[in-house]
């Protein structure tokens, strides 16, 4: 099929990513369509490297990062100020490696972090997803920070998994929690015995 000649590069990069066309992207990407271009929805913008991390598109984001993507790019909502009704904000989203965790794609997070994505930016989207706190773990991200915290206080069986997978990386159990006091505190006080134990 010969597309419409209507119809944008660009256009025919995003139908491609959405349909999984390797062949249709690299054609569209040829014809000029802009690899770090945004697929714009009301309020917010969508880049096409997110777009198909988001999905999965393995080969498709490859194919972006040839050709100069930026693997950093993120997705993002315009806000209205609640202070001046004449001022919009710009809200940061997911980044290319969130969008491939939080869809479980791991053979394209693991792709992202070959290429230069920051693992420190994917240990949130990471928790209560053991194989993938551990790859970027294993990448160089700390497991120090408000992680721990999470865990401790949102007490579910996941964050008590992700919590054991942290102190095993060398997380501070000693560091500060809620309110000032330690996390063995906070634990006690939102009740998670197995959580204080470990």
């Amino acid at each position: 099929d010969v597309p419409p000649t209507d119809v944008t590069p660009f256009a025919r990069l995003v139908a491609a990513i959405k349909a999984g066309d390797v062949a249709g992207a690299e054609l569209a990407l040829l014809d000029g369509a802009d690899p770090g271009g945004l697929v714009m929805r009301v309020g917010d913008g969508t880049p096409v490297l997110v777009l198909a991390a988001e999905l999965g598109a393995y080969n498709i984001v490859n194919l972006l990062l040839n050709h100069g993507a930026d693997i950093h790019a993120r997705a993002f909502l315009e806000r209205q100020s609640m202070v001046h009704d004449d001022d919009t904000y710009r809200q940061d989203m997911a980044s290319p490696i969130e969008a491939a965790i939080s869809r479980r794609h791991l053979d394209v997070a693991e792709l992202l972090l070959q290429r230069g994505a920051n693992p420190a930016n994917a240990v949130a989207e990471s928790m209560g997803q053991p194989v993938f706190l551990r790859l970027v773990l294993d990448r160089g991200a700390s497991p120090d920070g408000g992680h721990l915290r999470h865990c401790v206080t949102a007490g579910t069986a996941s964050d008590l998994e992700s919590l054991h997978i942290l102190l095993e990386y060398g997380a501070d159990p000693n560091q500060i929690g809620w309110g000032q006091m330690s996390l063995i505190r906070n634990a006690i006080e939102f009740g998670h015995v197995d959580i204080a134990r470990a």
